[in-house]
C-alpha cells in the first residue's frame, strides 16, 4: 500500500512525507490507493528509507 501511495505521490511531484500524510486524509485518490488507511509521515519516511533506498535509481537506469 505504501509503495502505491509513494509512487503516485512522486508522479504528482509530491516528495514530502508530511504532504503525503495530508493527502491521504484529504484527497480521494490517495484514500482509495491506501484503502482508507492513514499512516503518519514517520511511517512513510521509515518505509522509504528502509525499503526503497536505491530502488528508483535502479529502475531509471533500465
Amino acid at each position: 500500500m505504501l509503495l502505491k501511495v509513494i509512487v503516485y505521490a512522486y508522479l504528482n511531484n509530491v516528495y514530502s512525507g508530511r504532504q503525503m500524510e495530508k493527502l491521504l486524509v484529504e484527497n480521494i485518490a490517495y484514500m482509495w490507493l491506501s484503502g482508507m488507511q492513514t499512516p503518519d509521515f514517520r511511517t512513510i519516511n521509515i518505509f522509504r528509507s528502509k525499503q526503497l533506498t536505491g530502488v528508483f535509481d535502479r529502475i531509471s537506469l533500465r
